[in-house]
C-alpha cells in the first residue's frame, strides 16, 4: 500500500503513535481487496438505506469513505473532557445573556457581542427554560502542531447522528474484523432519549415526545426520519401540531390527537422572533405552551447567541468566567473586528486570515483567502464598513486523512463532528463522532453540503 501526503500540515496517520500500526493494517486490507470496490460497496449499502441529503434538485447521496479515522483512548479522553467543559460554559453564557449579562458587567465580554447578534432575541427574557443546551455538536480540527481545536460551536440544530450510525453499520460489514478493540456507538440513542426525557417540563416518566421537521424538503429529512424511528417517536411538521388552550397537540395520521410534552426541534428555523419583533411561525405555535411552562424544547429557543461566530472569539473566556477554570481545549483564534485593536490586526493581516460572515452556516460565507478572492482593498473596506457582520480567524493547516480515490489513497482535509448529549448524570459523548472530508485535495473547506463526505471515527480502547 502506498500513501503519499503532499498537502501541508499534519496527516492523521502520523498524529499519534498509538494508531499507526492499526492504520497500516486497515489500509493494507482495503488495498488488497480493491479500494474502489470497497468504497463502492459501502456507498451502495448506505444508498440502499436511503442515506442522503435532500436538495432543490432532489436526493443527493451522502458520500462515504471506507478509511476510518483512528483516535487513541488518551487523546479521546482529553478531547471529551474539554468539550464537556465547553458545553457547560456555553449553557451558562446563554442563560446569562438572557438575564443579568454578568459577563458584560464584569468586562469579560464586550457588550456588542450580544447586542449586535442577529441570533440574540431579547424577547426571550423571562421565558421559563430548564436547560438551553441538550445537544452539542462542535466542529473540531487538528492544526499543524497536532493540537485539537474548536473551529465552530453548533448548538442550535446539531446534525449528523444518523449519518454516523449508518456509516458504522456499513463499515462493520466491510471491515468488521478490524473493529475489535474499538468502542461501540450508542446505536439505540439511549443518551439522546435520556436528554429528551430530561427536557420534559413535567414529571412524566415517559413524556410524549415529537421530532419536529420541515418535512421532505429539509436537507436532512433522512436523518429526521431515522432518528424518530430509532427513538420510537413521531416525526411531524408544524402543520401537524396545534394549540389546545396552553397545550400543544399533535394530530396523528389516524385522526387521533395527543398532547406533546417535549419537542426535539430539527427545523431549519431556530428563532422565536423575527428581527422586527414579530414571532416566527414556529414561535407563534410553540410560544404559548413554552410561556406556560408546559413544553420542553431541544435545543431551546435562544441558543443561537452561542452559535454566533463572534461569540466563538471569546469561547475560552466563557470557560474562565463561568467555571473558574482554564480551558481544556482551545478555539481556533478568532478576531473581533468590532474591537478597535483587533480590527487593526485584521486589517494589517487580511491576506493571512480567513474571513467569515458571523451568522452564516453550512460552509457558506467563508472567504479562505480574502486577498486573492476579493482583493485586499475591497476586503479592508468590507471589514471597516461591516465590522459587526464579519469575523476573522487564523488560517489553520487542517490535518489530512487517507481517502479512497480510484484504487488508491489520497489525502483530504478532515474535521470532526463529535456529539455530546445532556443526561441526568451530566454530559455524555458518543465515542468518536462523524469525521468529514473535503471534496478535493485543493479544498480547505470541510463540509458535507459543500461536496465532501463522511468517515467513521474509531476510538481505540
Amino acid at each position: 500500500m502506498q500513501y503519499d501526503t503532499p498537502i501541508d500540515g499534519m496527516d492523521e496517520t502520523e498524529a499519534s503513535a498509538g494508531p499507526r500500526a492499526r492504520y497500516s493494517s486497515v489500509l493494507d486490507d482495503i488495498a488488497r481487496r480493491g479500494a474502489d470496490e470497497v468504497r463502492e460497496r459501502m456507498q451502495a449499502r448506505t444508498d440502499a438505506q436511503g442515506v442522503c441529503f435532500q436538495g432543490a434538485h432532489g436526493r443527493k447521496p451522502f458520500l462515504v469513505d471506507p478509511v476510518p479515522r483512528l483516535l487513541d483512548a488518551e487523546e479521546w479522553a482529553q478531547l471529551e473532557a474539554g468539550l464537556k467543559q465547553r458545553a457547560e460554559a456555553l449553557e451558562a453564557f446563554v442563560r446569562d445573556a438572557y438575564s443579568e449579562q454578568r459577563i458584560v458587567a464584569a468586562g469579560a465580554l464586550p457588550e456588542h457581542v450580544i447586542s449586535s447578534s442577529q441570533l440574540f432575541d431579547p424577547r426571550l427574557r423571562g421565558l421559563p427554560v430548564r436547560h438551553y443546551l441538550y445537544v452539542y455538536g462542535p466542529d473540531v480540527v487538528r492544526d499543524g502542531d497536532g493540537a485539537m481545536l474548536v473551529l465552530e460551536d453548533n448548538v442550535r440544530t446539531p446534525s449528523g447522528f444518523a449519518y454516523l450510525l449508518a456509516i458504522r453499520a456499513a463499515i462493520a460489514v466491510e471491515l468488521g474484523g478490524h473493529l475489535d478493540g474499538v468502542r461501540e456507538l450508542d446505536g439505540d440513542l439511549g443518551a439522546l432519549e435520556s436528554a429528551l426525557r430530561l427536557a420534559s417540563a413535567g414529571d412524566e416518566e415517559s413524556p410524549s415526545t415529537l421530532l419536529l421537521t420541515d418535512g421532505p424538503g429539509s436537507p436532512a429529512y433522512y436523518e429526521h426520519c431515522e432518528l424518530a424511528n430509532r427513538l420510537g417517536i413521531e416525526a411531524a411538521t408544524l402543520e401537524d401540531v396545534e394549540l389546545a388552550g396552553d397545550d400543544l397537540v399533535h394530530r396523528d395520521g389516524d385522526g387521533s390527537r395527543r398532547r406533546v410534552d417535549v419537542v426535539y426541534r430539527r427545523t431549519d428555523e431556530a428563532r422565536f422572533s423575527e428581527q422586527d419583533g414579530s414571532r416566527t411561525a414556529l414561535g407563534e405555535r410553540l410560544g404559548p405552551v413554552l410561556e406556560a411552562g408546559k413544553l420542553g424544547l431541544v435545543n431551546a429557543f435562544g441558543t443561537g447567541v452561542a452559535d454566533d461566530k463572534l461569540t466563538h472569539a471569546y469561547g475560552e473566556e466563557l470557560v474562565r468566567f463561568y467555571l473558574g477554570q482554564e480551558p481544556l481545549i482551545r478555539s481556533v483564534r478568532t478576531l473581533d473586528p468590532g474591537d478597535e485593536r483587533q480590527r487593526e490586526e485584521v486589517l494589517e493581516r487580511i491576506d493571512e486570515l480567513v474571513v467569515k460572515e458571523r451568522h452564516r452556516a453550512g460552509g457558506e460565507g467563508v472567504i479562505v483567502e480574502p486577498a486573492e478572492e476579493v482583493g485586499v482593498d475591497a476586503m479592508r473596506r468590507a471589514i471597516e464598513d461591516r465590522d459587526d457582520a464579519l469575523i476573522a480567524q487564523e488560517r489553520v493547516s487542517i490535518s489530512t486523512h487517507p481517502t479512497v480515490c480510484g484504487d488508491g489513497f489520497e489525502p483530504r482535509r478532515v474535521d470532526l463532528r463529535p456529539f455530546l448529549v445532556r443526561t441526568e448524570g451530566g454530559w455524555e459523548a458518543l465515542p468518536g463522532g462523524l469525521t468529514r472530508f473535503a471534496a478535493s485535495s485543493a479544498s480547505l473547506v470541510v463540509n458535507t453540503t459543500q461536496g465532501g463526505g463522511g468517515k467513521d471515527t474509531w476510538v481505540l480502547r
